[in-house]
């Protein structure tokens, strides 16, 4: 069975009760998937208990979904696998601890972000004097504004693989692919484009794998990449429920893989799918 949720009354308007109005309280304990647009880490847990209180469970708890969702929650088992970072629990421009860390990188340029988003990063150039680098961050800052989530992040900003031209924009397509992950293994592997090897013969999936095992989460998705020097790199964790997925994905084969999976996984219970809906009542 499936269920709408009301994403603006969630987000929006905090009325948990008028969100799930279409969830049916359950006579027995029920897992379900969310997917749908990311939520905040108090948003996602609320949304958990109300959804508890009906005797339906969500695949992944509240801490599970941080894992997944804020770098520096997992950035202790993907150290060494993932482009070096260093990070502040706060948003405040303190310009003596900012360079202090930006020297640990040695020079190299450094993306700014905060501990959620990698998409909205400002990049700090290697050569960067302190004048440039409080530029750039307070530009950031104010961009983000109340959006920032958990703090500052520097991280270091590598150069990707190309995979020829996109011929629909002529942009450059990167070298990445999602590897989408269930009780910690690799259930499939999603290329970013069309007509590329879905499972490319240098990609080292037991490395990969390995790492899998190691975050404590229940379905995420691992998004890899091949640097521009052959080496291959963790970019980022997603939890699985908000991972956007790549545009050549077949819905049908992922979600029937879904299904098969956690139907035969412990605890043996009915899958339920829990979207947000599209247009709200």
């Amino acid at each position: 069975p499936e269920a709408l949720i009301s994403f603006e009354s969630l987000v929006s308007l905090h009325d948990q009760e008028g969100a799930l109005k279409r969830v049916l309280r359950s006579h027995r304990p029920r897992q379900a998937l969310y997917r749908g647009w990311p939520l905040s880490i108090e948003r996602y847990e609320a949304f958990y208990d109300a959804l508890v209180e009906r005797r339906v469970k969500l695949v992944n708890k509240p801490y599970q979904y941080e894992i997944c969702q804020l770098l520096p929650a997992c950035y202790d088992v993907l150290e060494g696998n993932t482009p070096t970072s260093r990070w502040f629990d706060h948003a405040d421009l303190d310009m003596d601890a900012v360079m202090a860390v930006l020297a640990e990188f040695a020079g190299r340029p450094v993306k700014v972000r905060d501990h959620l988003d990698a998409n909205n990063a400002q990049i700090i150039p290697a050569d960067a004097d302190r004048d440039a680098v409080f530029r750039l961050v307070s530009h950031y800052l104010m961009e983000r504004g109340d959006r920032l989530t958990g703090g500052l992040l520097f991280r270091e900003h590598i150069e990707l693989d190309t995979l020829g031209l996109d011929p629909a924009s002529g942009a450059s397509r990167r070298a990445i692919w999602s590897i989408v992950c269930v009780d910690g293994r690799p259930l499939m592997v999603l290329p970013c484009w069309a007509d590329v090897d879905p499972t490319p013969k240098d990609l080292p999936m037991p490395r990969f794998s390995a790492l899998a095992s190691r975050i404590d989460s229940r379905f995420f998705v691992m998004l890899v990449a091949r640097r521009d020097d052959g080496a291959w790199t963790v970019l980022d964790l997603m939890d699985g429920q908000v991972a956007r997925l790549p545009a050549t994905t077949s819905a049908r084969a992922f979600y029937s893989a879904l299904d098969e999976v956690f139907r035969l996984l412990p605890p043996a219970a009915s899958m339920s799918g829990i979207f947000p809906a599209a247009k709200d009542p």
